[in-house]
């Protein structure tokens, strides 16, 4: 006998478990945006990964665009994106309604790197 209640508690918690409504992240159901950043892209490219922007910049005015409707996703292909100034991200950068963004890599391995160095030449060897 106490198997068959043990069976039976068990059916209903599952019965339960599964009729419970979604959590309230789940229950919405969003399309996620991706875009595609390469330093080899088109900022008058169309920011997919056929035709990646070039530059931070241009995916962040992107996002910008679409995280008030859309979960976006920022995928940097591998390679070096240059710098001359600070790239400044402000609240209007991030998820808007409940949405998320997610700057990532495009690639398992790949290594996007962000740099605001300058080439220093001219050097000579001193003291050789």
């Amino acid at each position: 006998m106490r198997v068959d209640v043990c069976a039976i508690c068990i059916f209903f918690v599952c019965s339960f478990a599964t009729d419970a409504p979604p959590a309230p992240a789940q229950s919405r159901h969003t399309s996620v945006v991706t875009i595609a950043v390469s330093p080899s892209g088109d900022d008058a490219g169309e920011g997919t990964v056929e035709h990646p922007f070039r530059t931070l910049e241009r995916a962040q005015r992107a996002v910008r665009e679409m995280n008030n409707d859309h979960d976006v996703v920022v995928r940097l292909a591998h390679g070096v994106y240059r710098i001359d100034h600070p790239i400044i991200f402000h609240a209007a950068d991030g998820g808007r309604n409940g949405h998320t963004v997610t700057w990532s890599m495009a690639a398992r391995g790949a290594q996007p790197v962000v740099s605001g160095g300058l080439a220093v030449g001219g050097w000579c060897l001193w003291n050789a």
